[in-house]
């Protein structure tokens, strides 16, 4: 049985449903009748996978629709009065803005403009329903005289209120400032690249205090009170505190720009938040337990075995690459076959634009190319289609990329790894640590594994990674300081792989 607002497209399941007419004015449509979340999944995926990713959509979409209805009523409304007043201007050939008498520069100008109200009013028909209104309100009940409140405004008169506001009120009025408006000034005024890792991030922390504030006026009360709001929310999840004051910098960051550029008079209070829980420290793997592992990828007896997992895990072991990197890797970054072998960490996408570099594979170089003939289906990727495939989209995981860290952190937890608490994440903080042991220098070590955001560093290393099939002096470098500080693995190249 396929759930309600599910529909394929192209082979894969897709989320599609209807926004309700009362809302689609709010900006967290984006102007789109239509609000579509794919589930990446196949068509033939198993039930129970499908089901349950069709959950956290349909969950998402009700929650942002009760948001948006339950917080945001009067926004949505006033927007909505407006729309209609300006059709209704336009209807009677009038414009926003027309009859403001604010900027006459003389008495006669001033005048002038005065007339033009008059004229708009009593000879357009255009305000006719609003006259009559007001003349009946001030005449038979007014509460004063009746003892009864004035009746409800009817609709019709309503836009017509709300036309003569807008004809009249001066070009130089600003609209109140609402928090949907602050996170596209951000991005626009730090020209943020939203290809980058780091940035999605960003906008993803700002997406979730916006969940919490709704498109409301901007005040210091209301992102005050909405700052409040998001960190007792974080604490309910259980988020760490470091991670809690970390996302809180980077929504005030979005204030702040925003105070700058629009010169907002808000004054707000900043929550305080309390480091209670202990920063975590991701272990650094021994020379002994790290060859360990280094063997133990390559064993096609173990019941965990498979080939594109010993590739992924041959690159950790021995560079500063994590796994996102090595499994957005194209086959065309993959260069082993150049008289120094390395991977190009430029064009594929990373957590951070200042890690673009170079790796050089010095180790098992002819073992990755076996297993890259192995894995080879005609894809552009690296990895095989059953794990990872690239659409005009981007990439999309078979699995989840949780999922291939999973089975990979395996070979980290087993025999007597268990109590070490290693992860692939690991080797990289590893990787630093031997090149520091080995006395490399600190530029070569930045060089290496993009620990630093010196952007020369990284124009620099750039140059030199274009010509990387011609081994330059540079890369060469590298693949030296690399061999040197992981002198103690077990570089097995014979070893031959059963095609």
């Amino acid at each position: 049985m396929k759930p309600k607002y599910l529909t394929p497209n192209n082979g894969y399941w897709v989320y599609q449903r209807r926004v309700p007419e009362d809302v689609l004015g709010h900006p967290y449509w984006n102007s789109k009748r239509l609000w579509k979340q794919p589930l990446n999944l196949p068509v033939d995926s198993p039930t129970q996978e499908v089901l349950s990713r069709w959950q956290e959509l349909h969950d998402l979409f009700e929650d942002a629709l009760q948001n948006v209805r339950e917080r945001n009523p009067h926004i949505l409304q006033e927007r909505e009065w407006r729309k209609k007043a300006e059709v209704h201007l336009k209807m009677f050939k009038l414009e926003p803005s027309q009859g403001s008498i604010e900027g006459a520069r003389s008495d006669s100008e001033r005048q002038q403009k005065s007339e033009m109200r008059d004229w708009a009013m009593e000879a357009t028909g255009a305000f006719q329903q609003l006259q009559d209104w007001d003349s009946n309100q001030r005449q038979t009940t007014h509460y004063e005289v009746t003892g009864e409140f004035p009746d409800e405004m009817p609709d019709d008169v309503r836009i017509q209120k709300e036309a003569w506001v807008m004809f009249t009120e001066p070009t130089s009025k600003k609209a109140p400032i609402l928090f949907g408006d602050l996170w596209p000034l951000y991005e626009k005024g730090k020209s943020l690249d939203m290809d980058d890792r780091n940035n999605k991030n960003k906008k993803v922390r700002w997406q979730r205090f916006f969940d919490v504030v709704g498109d409301d006026v901007v005040t210091g009360q209301s992102i005050t009170d909405g700052l409040r709001e998001w960190r007792n929310q974080q604490r309910s999840r259980s988020v760490k505190d470091q991670t809690v004051k970390k996302e809180l910098n980077g929504i005030i960051a979005v204030i702040n720009y925003a105070k700058s550029e629009l010169g907002l008079l808000v004054d707000f209070i900043r929550p305080k938040i309390e480091i209670k829980t202990e920063e975590y420290e991701r272990p650094t793997i021994t020379q002994e337990n790290l060859n360990s592992i280094w063997n133990s990828i390559t064993d096609e007896s173990l019941r965990i075995y498979q080939p594109w997992k010993e590739f992924i895990l041959t690159i950790l072991c021995q560079s500063s690459a994590i796994l996102s990197e090595v499994t957005r890797l194209e086959r065309s970054d993959i260069r082993l076959d150049a008289q120094t072998p390395h991977i190009n960490l430029y064009d594929t996408e990373l957590k951070t634009k200042d890690r673009k570099r170079i790796v050089p594979l010095p180790f098992r170089t002819e073992r990755l190319k076996q297993l890259l003939e192995v894995m080879d289906h005609g894809q552009d990727s690296a990895l095989p289609p059953s794990i990872v495939k690239k659409t005009d989209h981007g990439w999309e995981w078979l699995t989840s990329e949780s999922n291939i860290n999973h089975q990979l952190n395996k070979y980290f937890r087993m025999g007597n790894l268990e109590d070490f608490g290693y992860t692939t994440y690991s080797t990289r903080h590893s990787f630093k640590l031997y090149l520091q042991i080995a006395g490399i220098s600190m530029m070569d070590i930045a060089y290496l594994g993009g620990w630093s955001g010196d952007t020369q560093m990284s124009r620099m290393l750039k140059h030199y990674g274009q010509h990387g099939i011609g081994a330059p002096e540079m890369v060469k470098r590298l693949e030296v300081a690399v061999s040197k500080s992981l002198h103690f693995l077990n570089d097995n190249n014979k070893l031959v792989f059963n095609l």
